[in-house]
Parts: structure tokens; C-alpha cells; sequence
């Protein structure tokens, strides 16, 4: 449609809607218009008939004309797009969102008085780089929301968080159990539980018809103590390390059954002559190397071994005496250096675990791990860490996340859920971060992570497990002050592209109007400097349009702002004005 040809169209109807009225108008005030006293009233008559005349014209013109803009509108309107991203409306998350009980992720931005309560299954990453409050916003209000409801393993890098939540959740019914091998706060989270991680190991000895995955499970209980190999250009010496280890648990688990302690081994691996005696005891000889009169150790004889059949019983001693003897060959054979540069890794290894704090909380387990699974109770366990000490303590939180989710994993009430927290997530590493976010779901194991930096979270995991943190978390949120070029990237990808219209306007090839034309454009949703300027989060929930979020503190919730405990490091109540009111 030319310019020219609806300008012409559009003079015509005023001059017609003129002509129309004008003889309406002066029909009907000569009445009666056709006849009068036995004669045709010619005037008006006339003037009714153009009227009527007219009207009609101009009713088809104004049906063109409407019919025009009806096409000229739908010219200048994006055809929809379904590859083109867009914000989501509150109707879209709707049909996702929870009245309270599971996970919180703040507001939308467009309806400030919902708070956005939405699970899921299985993974759920925040990422927030230092001063976006990570912790207000996110760790706490996802702690205080799933009070009373869920169990929880919260990994607390700082000890702050069990300081804070320990009496709220107590109230809320849990029973909360805190591994404190420093002791920090104690005065307010009480004395430190203990945990002990070779109850992996005895109970394989104890529980019927489980010594066939005892070798399994203390070679992970060895990976667990010396750093992964698989980028060592000679594990060699790494796997020796793990063997001597290897054998050191296994001689204090049956020796010791169900008293068998992590410092015990740790003290026989640092005691030559004491492991080198007990090596000889289980194949039967002497420190000479002739037949000791006592005999092999009778470990077909032991407590444990009538759980188990016979021939898994025999099986399992021989592989013992083979690596018994094995072992006291390379001690005092022509190897015995190689052997040295076994067992000095091994002490390494295992040295922090010998004497001190953490000792004391790997001593006889006092935490009922089954409970975290109950369906019948609630229970919250806060693994608090020194950050004075981030080397030892980082050996201790990844010993013990792999017996509690090991012992997770194996609960028989696979369906009951259980909420994992890793807070500060690059600063200790969670082994087999990949294969736990894929089997986790299965199990009932829903971890939350959070971490600052996603190109720390590459250095310290690797790129395939940075893969598969986007790929397998069904939740993601980043916070606002995001400054890093790779994650203003990412975000901004993820986000995708609009869909954009222009309309342009040109001469047509004629030469007597202007033509418009329309053509549609693809940009950013949202570019990186944007998201970097942006006082909003952004939120994915599973398959949905993303979320733009407006972050609210637990200090600006009705009730938790007066609920959560003083941050012992601030030494104050953190109260804010009340954004936010939430029902119990």
C-alpha cells in the first residue's frame, strides 16, 4: 500500500461524511420528506436519497480503510517466534511455585509481595561473586525455608551458619548435630559430634553378605586421603601410598571391629616395627621370617566372619595374606626404599587425622546418620570448617562428605529427600562432583551449590564437571554484581536472543508515494554490560524463560529476620525493613 493512494482514500471521506449528515440532518427536519399534502416533497426527498447514497459510500470506504489498517498493523507487528527468548510472565512459573517448604529464590521483579518457593529434583547452582550477598540472600532464607521440613547437610565454610541457625531449627523440631573440630562457637552450637569414617569400612565386616564391596570401598576411602592421579605423568608412587594405607585400615578394621579409629591407623602407618609386626602375624611367621609359633592371624575365626559365607570369608584372608606378604617382602627385601617413599606419602597423607582436633571428630561416630533419611524426623548436620586452617580442613570436609553421601546413597528410604549445601564450593572439592549430580536424584540427594567465581569452579573441578554443573542443575540464579567477563558471557548466552522490528520507509518504484517495509531483527536479551549494571538476579528454572529476580535478605522477612541467630562475627542483630512476609 502506497502512501499516495491512502492519503486520496482518506480525503474522500470527509467531504462524504459531510454530504451524509447535511442531508440526514435536513430530511429529517422537513418532515414529512416524501410526501406532503397528496405531493412528492421533492427537496427533501432528494436530500434523503443522496443522504442514503452517501452513507453507503462511506461505509465502504471506512470498511477499506479499516481493512488497511487491520494489514498495516499486521505488517508492523513480529510474526512470533518461538526460538526467541523473552522474560518470564508470572503465569508462566505459576503452575511451579510453592505456598512455602522448599527452596526460596527471592521475587520477581514485577510482583515484589510473591515469594518465589520452587523445588527441584535434583541440582540447583547460585552463583555470587564476593559483596552480592551470597549468604543473606541465598544460603540462609534456603535454610530457613526448608526448617522443620527436609533434612539438610550444610557444609559451613565459615562456622557462621550453624551459629546463626542452630537454635531456629531446633525449635523448628530437627535435631541439628555439628562437626566442629576447632570448636569455634562453641559456647553457642555446643559441643562437636564425631563422626567416624571407617564405619564405611566395618560395617561391609559386620552387615551380612557385604564383604564382597569391602575392597571397593577402602580404595575410595584411600582416594579420598591422596589426591587424584589421573593427572600424574607417574601414579607409581601415588597408588603405592595408597596401597600401604589400604592395608593399614583393613588390619585396624578387623582387629579392632567396630572400635577401629582413623588415629589408630594413622599411628600404625607412622610405627614401622608395630605395622611391620602385624604383617607378620597375618601370614604366620615371625620378625625372622620363620613360622611364628602362634600361627596366622585366624581371621576365618573372627566375630564378623559368620555374616558372611565361607568362601567369601577364605577369599577375602588370602587376598589379605597375599598383600600382607607382599608388603613385608618390599619392607625388608632390596626395594625397601621404594617402600620408604610409600609409606612417607601415606604419612602425609593421613597425618593430620593422628592426633588433635581432628582425631577427636573422627573418633567413635555419635551422629545417627540412618535419621537423615527418616521420613518419621528431621534432622540438620552443619560440617563447620576452620578457614585459618583451609588445608587440613578441606582434607576433612571432603573425607567426610563421601561417608555421608556414601551413607545417603545407601539408605534403604531412597525416596526421602535430602538437601546437600556447598557453601564456598571452590574452596574444598567435592569428589565425583560429575557422577553425583547425575545419580544424586536417584537417591533422593538434592545438592544446592554455591560458589563465587564459575572460572574458579573450572580450575578447581575441570572443564568437563563445569559441563555438567550447567547441564544438571535444573536451577540456576545469578546474583547481582557479576563482574567477571566469562560469566557475563555465559549469562548473556544463556539468556538468548529477542526478537527486534524495524520499520522502514522508501519511495515506491512508481515514484508517487512512500512504500513502508518491515524487517525483523535478533539481539541479546539482555547484553553483559547490561548484566553487569543490573541491580537484579536472573533466575532458569528448568525449561521456563528466565526469571528476572529482585533479591530479598532474611533480614527483611517476616518471621525469619527475627527467628535466625546474630552473626557471631557482626555481633549484632541484623534487622532490615520488612520486605517480605511469609507465612509459617
Amino acid at each position: 500500500m502506497t502512501q499516495t493512494s491512502s492519503t486520496e482514500n482518506q480525503s474522500r471521506i470527509l467531504p462524504q461524511t459531510i454530504v451524509c449528515g447535511g442531508c440526514g440532518w435536513f430530511a429529517l427536519n422537513n418532515q414529512p420528506f416524501l410526501f406532503a399534502d397528496g405531493m412528492i416533497n421533492w427537496l427533501p426527498t432528494i436530500c434523503g436519497v443522496l443522504g442514503v447514497l452517501a452513507a453507503v459510500n462511506l461505509t465502504a470506504q471506512l470498511l477499506t480503510q479499516g481493512a488497511r489498517l487491520l494489514d498495516w498493523l499486521g505488517l508492523h507487528q513480529p510474526k512470533p517466534n518461538a526460538n526467541a527468548s523473552r522474560w518470564a510472565s508470572y503465569k508462566d512459573i505459576k503452575p511451579l511455585i510453592y505456598k512455602g517448604g522448599t527452596p526460596f529464590w527471592g521475587v520477581m521483579t514485577d510482583k515484589q509481595k510473591t515469594p518465589l518457593f520452587i523445588d527441584f529434583e535434583s541440582n540447583a547452582l547460585v552463583v555470587g561473586p564476593a559483596g552480592s550477598g551470597k549468604g543473606i540472600y541465598c544460603v540462609i532464607p534456603n535454610i530457613c525455608a526448608l526448617a522443620g521440613k527436609y533434612s539438610k547437610l550444610v557444609v559451613d565454610f565459615k562456622g557462621e551458619l550453624a551459629a546463626m541457625m542452630v537454635d531456629y531449627l531446633t525449635r523448628s523440631g530437627e535435631q541439628v548435630y555439628t562437626l566442629n573440630p576447632s570448636g569455634k562457637f562453641s559456647s553457642i552450637v555446643g559441643k562437636s559430634a564425631s563422626l567416624n569414617p571407617l564405619d564405611v569400612i566395618t560395617d561391609d565386616l559386620f552387615n551380612a553378605g557385604q564383604l564382597i564391596y569391602i575392597m571397593e570401598d577402602v580404595r575410595e576411602f584411600s582416594d579420598m586421603l591422596i589426591t587424584d592421579t589421573s593427572g600424574n605423568t607417574d601414579p607409581f608412587w601415588p597408588l603405592g601410598a595408597k596401597s600401604v594405607i589400604e592395608l593399614a585400615t583393613l588390619i585396624e578394621c578387623i582387629i579392632e571391629g567396630r572400635e577401629a579409629r582413623l588415629s589408630q591407623v594413622a599411628l600404625l602407618i607412622e610405627d614401622r616395627i608395630r605395622l611391620q609386626q602385624h604383617l607378620c602375624w597375618i601370614i604366620g611367621h615371625d620378625m625372622n621370617g620363620g613360622p611364628s609359633s602362634d600361627g596366622a592371624m585366624p581371621i576365618e575365626q573372627a566375630q564378623w566372619a559368620e555374616q558372611h559365607s565361607s568362601q567369601d570369608v577364605n577369599e577375602f584372608a588370602a587376598l589379605i595374606r597375599a598383600r600382607a606378604g607382599a608388603m613385608l617382602k618390599l619392607m625388608s627385601g632390596k626395594d625397601s626404599k621404594t617402600f620408604d617413599s610409600f609409606v612417607t606419602q601415606a604419612q602425609q597423607a593421613i597425618a593430620p587425622f593422628a592426633f588433635g582436633s581432628l582425631a577427636k571428630v573422627t573418633n567413635k561416630t555419635t551422629i545417627p546418620i540412618k535419621e537423615l533419611k527418616s521420613p518419621d524426623s528431621v534432622s540438620s548436620i552443619f560440617i563447620m570448617l576452620d578457614e585459618s586452617r583451609l588445608q587440613t580442613s578441606k582434607k576433612y570436609i571432603e573425607l567426610v562428605q563421601w561417608q555421608l553421601l556414601l551413607m545417603v546413597k545407601r539408605h534403604p528410604h531412597k525416596h526421602v529427600p535430602v538437601y546437600a549445601f556447598f557453601d564456598e564450593a571452590t574452596n574444598y572439592k567435592i569428589k565425583g562432583l560429575s557422577s553425583l549430580m547425575t545419580w544424586g536424584r536417584g537417591f533422593g540427594l538434592r545438592l544446592f551449590i554455591f560458589i563465587q567465581v564459575y572460572s574458579e569452579f573450572v580450575r578447581v573441578y575441570g572443564k568437563e564437571d563445569a559441563q555438567t554443573l550447567l547441564s544438571e542443575t535444573q536451577n540456576k540464579l545469578f546474583l547481582p554484581k557479576q563482574q567477571s567477563p566469562e560469566i557475563l558471557e555465559l549469562i548473556s548466552k544463556m539468556l538468548g536472543q529477542q526478537a527486534i522490528v524495524s520499520v522502514n520507509q522508501s519511495q515506491d518504484k512508481h515514484g508517487q508515494g512512500i512504500q513502508d517495509s518491515v524487517s525483523q531483527a535478533e539481539k541479546p536479551l539482555m547484553s553483559s554490560n547490561a548484566i553487569r549494571q543490573s541491580e537484579h538476579g536472573i533466575l532458569f528454572v528448568k525449561d521456563k524463560p528466565p526469571i528476572k529476580i529482585a533479591p530479598v535478605s532474611y533480614a527483611e522477612i517476616t518471621p525469619w529476620r527475627r527467628l535466625v541467630g546474630i552473626n557471631p562475627y557482626h555481633k549484632k542483630p541484623f534487622i532490615k525493613k520488612v520486605k517480605l512476609k511469609i507465612k509459617r
